[in-house]
């Protein structure tokens, strides 16, 4: 059978220092928020970054389907250069394709030029699916290590952790339709590599997920499963473009949750609303804030 081979170059110019660029190709934490297509969350995430060290991930499609990427680090310059051969699995977890990932990352002032060169090479119809759409599988990859740059590596930051105690994958779903959210990363109880003491919920729960909301990120999980989930003393507020989209924000929070406040033209906003979504989370709809 006819192997095909495809190479790709791509070059991208980051608002970041490149020790950080680096460390989001080198530390799993990192990696697993951002190594993907847009709307694939990662699984479960290894990196050994030093010759011969494990570079290994599990990312998974929006309709459900993993991939496997699976390969070691060749050579490791930091934090100029990364050479990673890989394999990489289709839906059925077969290997499909064989490649090699060179990253060169040049300082620019405080920035960072990283260049992709990257191969692969396989054979069959679903090798030759997979190399059909490397580019924009790389090319959405690498506009997710910049939304992952932008929140900056140790600056003091203040994130909502939302305990779902058991809907949290129901939960990332709905806001992933309500409010266009993105889940950056989502591991399982059963991925987790040091459990934790205690008795454990079941392996297909959520230990830690990220999901992106416009510029901001929340966290959630579904805890230990230990009854229902409540969310009392505190509002989550989203900010809308226009009235047009508050209004579309607003309608699909309330769909099967309780309105507290309907939105409304305030003293301070042109639209303005609270409702309690289906999970029982409050939010603060605004929009054309004024002043």
């Amino acid at each position: 059978m006819e192997k095909r081979q495809r190479t790709l170059t791509l070059t991208r110019v980051y608002d970041a220092p490149r020790e950080r660029v680096f460390a989001a190709w080198t530390e799993a934490r990192h990696l697993a928020r951002w190594f993907g297509p847009q709307h694939f969350t990662v699984h479960s995430c290894e990196a050994d970054p030093r010759p011969g060290g494990v570079f290994r991930l599990c990312m998974r499609s929006p309709d459900g389907k993993d991939y496997w990427v699976r390969g070691e680090y060749r050579e490791v310059v930091a934090p100029e250069l990364l050479v990673i051969a890989i394999t990489a699995d289709d839906e059925n977890g077969i290997a499909r394709l064989e490649g090699l990932m060179n990253v060169t990352l040049t300082a620019q002032g405080g920035k960072t030029k990283l260049t992709l060169d990257t191969s692969a090479s396989g054979s069959g119809a679903e090798a030759a699916r997979m190399l059909e759409g490397m580019q924009q599988g790389w090319t959405e990859t690498l506009g997710r290590l910049q939304s992952n740059l932008e929140t900056k590596g140790n600056a003091m930051q203040v994130q909502p952790y939302l305990n779902f105690n058991g809907r949290c994958e129901e939960a990332l779903e709905f806001y992933r339709k309500a409010l266009g959210a993105e889940v950056q990363m989502m591991m399982r109880f059963k991925d987790n590599p040091e459990p934790m003491p205690g008795a454990q919920p079941p392996g297909d729960k959520v230990l830690h997920a990220c999901l992106r909301i416009g510029d901001s990120s929340v966290m959630a999980s579904d805890g230990y499963c230990s009854g229902n989930a409540s969310f009392q003393g505190f509002s989550l507020s989203v900010t809308a473009r226009d009235d047009a989209e508050a209004k579309r924000f607003f309608g699909s929070l309330a769909d099967g949750g309780n309105v507290q406040q309907p939105l409304m033209k305030t003293f301070f906003a042109s639209s303005f609303g609270m409702v309690a979504d289906r999970f029982g989370v409050s939010w603060m709809v605004i929009a054309g804030q004024q002043g």
